[in-house]
C-alpha cells in the first residue's frame, strides 16, 4: 500500500477519534486508533498547523503536572448540510465535530434548473447569520430524496417530481466548495454512524420511514453504495406478492405498507379521519384500536423484510429511524414476533435492534454527515481538511 494511502487512513482514524472523544492525550489517541505514538504525534502536529485541533492542559491519568489534551478547534472550519424538500430547502451549518451551529429554511424552487442559485444564496445567508465567511466552509453535503448515482446524477425523485437531473453539474454553476451528494436515507445512515448508535460498530443496517422507506448498509466502516450508487432501497423489498400498488410503479413493496402515507391511507380506508403522521402517533398513544392494529400490521411486514436481511447479511445491529423510531413502541412487538419466526436462529441471536435518536432531532444531520464523511474519507485526498 502506498505510504500516502496509509497516512490518509491514519489521519482519518485520528481525526474521528478526536471528534468522538475530545480531550484525549496523544497516548490515549494512539491506543484508541491502534497506531504508534510517533505516527499520532506527526499527524496531530499537521492538524494543529492546519488549525484543526488545539491543545489544552487537563488532568492526566497519573501523578504529575496536567497533560496536554487534544480537541477539535471551533475555528477549524464549517460543514454545510443542504436538504431539498418539496416545500423548502433546509440548510444546516456545523463545526467539524458535526454539532449544528445554525439552520435556516428557504423556499424550494419547482424547477431543477433554479436549485443552484437557491442553494448558493441559502449558504451565503446562513454563514452570514452565524457570523462566518463562505471561505470557512470545508465541505457541503446535499441530502436529497430519490435515486442518486455515484456521480451526483439524480435519476428520479418522486417526492420532488424530478427525473434525470444532472444535479452535480447544476450545483457546480454556483457552488465551488467540495461537494458531496447522496440519497437522504443513505445520508441518515451515515449520520447514525457518525453521531448515533453506529459510532461503536463498523457494521450495521439502518432503516427509516417517512415519505417512503429507505436505508443504508454500513460495511467495514463505510456506506455500501452498490455498483452505481443506488443501494439502500429497502422500501422496495417485496413483502406481499401482487399486493398494494407502490409509488415506484410496482406492487407489494414494503413502502406500500410501512411508509407514513401508506399507514395514513389504510387508516382512511378503515374510516378514520386522519391526515398527518403526528395524528397517527397521537391516536396510537391514546389506545385507538384501529390505529394500533394498522401499526401492528406494518410491524409484521417490516419484520418480514428485516428477517430476509438478517438471513442474507447477518448484521450485528439494526437501527430504526425516522417514522419507524417514532412508531417504535407500537410496531416493535409485532416486528420482533415476525422477525423471530422468519429469521434463522443463529444470525438472529447475533443481531440487536436499536431505535435512533439522531433521526428524531429537530435539526437534520444527514447533509452534515455526508459532508463530513466525504471530506475525511480515503477517496477525498484532495479535499481533506488536513
Amino acid at each position: 500500500m502506498h505510504p500516502s494511502v496509509v497516512r490518509q487512513i491514519h489521519a482519518s482514524r485520528i481525526f474521528h477519534a478526536i471528534r468522538l472523544y475530545p480531550f484525549m492525550s496523544q497516548r490515549e489517541i494512539a491506543e484508541r486508533v491502534e497506531a504508534d505514538k510517533s505516527t499520532v504525534s506527526a499527524i496531530v502536529r499537521e492538524f494543529e498547523a492546519s488549525g484543526l485541533v488545539e491543545r489544552t492542559r487537563g488532568p492526566g491519568t497519573g501523578p504529575g503536572r496536567p497533560g496536554e489534551r487534544i480537541s477539535l478547534s471551533p475555528h477549524g472550519g464549517l460543514l454545510i448540510g443542504v436538504h431539498p424538500r418539496p416545500s423548502e430547502i433546509r440548510f444546516v451549518a456545523a463545526g467539524l465535530d458535526g454539532n449544528p451551529l445554525g439552520t435556516l429554511s428557504r423556499p424550494m424552487p419547482s424547477a431543477a434548473a433554479d436549485l443552484s442559485q437557491a442553494v448558493s444564496l441559502g449558504i451565503q445567508d446562513l454563514t452570514g447569520e452565524i457570523g462566518r465567511r463562505p471561505m470557512d466552509i470545508r465541505a457541503i453535503g446535499v441530502s436529497i430524496s430519490g435515486l442518486v448515482d455515484t456521480e451526483g446524477h439524480l435519476a428520479q425523485s418522486p417526492n420532488l417530481g424530478w427525473h434525470d437531473v444532472p444535479l452535480r453539474k447544476l450545483l457546480r454553476k454556483t457552488v465551488k466548495h467540495p461537494l458531496y451528494i447522496g440519497n437522504n436515507s443513505n445520508s441518515a445512515a451515515i449520520a447514525e454512524q457518525m453521531f448515533g448508535h453506529g459510532t461503536e460498530t463498523d457494521n450495521f443496517l439502518y432503516v427509516e420511514s417517512g415519505s417512503g422507506v429507505g436505508g443504508g448498509l454500513i460495511l467495514d466502516g463505510s456506506l455500501y453504495r452498490g455498483a452505481a450508487g443506488f443501494s439502500g432501497e429497502i422500501g422496495h423489498i417485496k413483502v406481499v406478492p401482487g399486493g398494494r400498488p407502490c409509488r415506484c410503479g410496482s406492487s407489494g413493496c414494503l413502502s406500500a405498507y410501512v411508509a407514513d402515507h401508506a399507514i395514513l391511507r389504510q387508516l382512511q380506508h378503515d374510516g378514520v379521519d386522519i391526515h398527518t403522521p403526528a395524528e397517527i402517533l397521537a391516536r396510537a398513544e391514546a389506545g385507538d384500536k384501529v390505529t394500533l392494529a394498522t401499526l401492528e400490521e406494518a410491524g409484521n411486514h417490516l419484520g418480514l423484510a428485516l428477517a430476509n436481511l438478517v438471513n442474507l447479511l447477518n448484521p450485528p445491529l439494526i437501527v430504526l429511524g425516522g417514522g419507524l423510531a417514532r412508531f417504535a413502541p407500537h410496531i416493535m412487538p409485532s416486528l420482533r414476533q415476525t422477525l423471530s419466526a422468519m429469521s434463522m436462529p443463529a444470525p438472529l441471536r447475533a443481531c440487536s435492534i436499536e431505535v435512533s435518536t439522531v433521526s428524531l432531532e429537530p435539526i437534520p444531520r444527514g447533509g452534515i454527515a455526508l459532508a463530513l464523511e466525504g471530506c475525511t474519507s480515503l477517496a477525498a485526498s484532495e479535499d481533506t481538511p488536513w
